[in-house]
């Protein structure tokens, strides 16, 4: 079997009804090979036995469906890094179970990245407003393929560099791996570990961008062991964070703040904003 073109990698730890409907969009929408690699951080939801439900012919692109369990949830970071290693294709993907994915959406993140030769990690457009140099949000009374098809049809194209990707549904290109490695696993548990990797990223040479033509939908941290005291994770997380990168980082918000270049897809959307 020749490799696919993009290994997706999906991190679970409970949360079943999120992972169903993700993986039916994934399914539905997905129109390039992929392989699916799957890590559940022991879940105890009835996720292991949807898992077992999975099955590659429902996409005639899925190369290839792996599905790891284990006895122990060791978070995101440590677990993804397992998926640097295992991944075959020639794109490697982290996408949580938490998302909806649109028409289109791989493809068009592919069309991206292959755009500039320096583009090293994509993300798409998302409703979650956290990260103040995407800054888009869209009216919830859209439904996630409504979105994407006024982002699609309103896009230039722009591809513009954004301070940092998000982990959320994160484009890496084998070049950029093979390059910096894998996560900074002293990030712990989660949080932090994807800015982290963008920086260094954009040290060694390549773009972080947003692809202004895609839209997929994420309901942010869904999959998060509370248990585990997010605050702290996510305090210890910028803190770690600032402290190698703020000189840098404040520099490429005071850019991306000036060029605004996704203003105009904010204007184009407000238009159906009736909230």
């Amino acid at each position: 079997m020749n490799d696919p073109q993009v290994s997706i990698i999906v991190i679970l730890w409970n949360q079943v009804f999120y992972t169903k409907k993700c993986f039916e969009t994934l399914f539905k929408y997905t129109n390039t090979d992929f392989e699916l690699i799957i890590y559940d951080n022991n879940s105890v939801d009835g996720t292991k036995e949807y898992l077992k439900t999975l099955d590659k012919s429902k996409n005639k692109y899925c190369k290839d469906i792996k599905i790891n369990y284990y006895d122990e949830n060791i978070g995101f970071t440590k677990r993804a890094n397992e998926g640097f290693k295992d991944a075959k294709g020639k794109y490697i993907l982290f996408l949580n179970n938490d998302t909806e994915l649109t028409p289109n959406w791989l493809e068009k993140l592919i069309l991206c990245a292959e755009s500039d030769a320096k583009i090293g990690i994509v993300n798409p457009l998302f409703n979650n407003n956290l990260s103040k140099h995407f800054n888009f949000s869209p009216s919830s009374l859209l439904h996630p393929n409504q979105i994407n098809l006024i982002v699609e049809e309103s896009s230039l194209h722009y591809y513009p560099d954004v301070c940092t990707c998000v982990g959320f549904c994160f484009l890496v290109k084998r070049n950029v791996y093979n390059k910096i490695g894998m996560f900074d696993e002293s990030y712990g548990f989660a949080l932090g570990e994807e800015s982290d990797y963008c920086m260094r990223a954009n040290k060694a040479g390549f773009r972080t961008v947003c692809s202004d033509d895609t839209y997929v939908y994420h309901i942010g941290k869904a999959s998060f062991d509370l248990s585990l005291s997010k605050t702290i994770y996510e305090n210890n997380a910028t803190k770690k964070f600032l402290s190698q990168w703020a000189e840098k980082w404040h520099k490429q918000i005071t850019i991306c703040d000036r060029k605004n270049e996704l203003q105009y897809l904010r204007n184009e959307i407000s238009k159906y904003n009736y909230e």
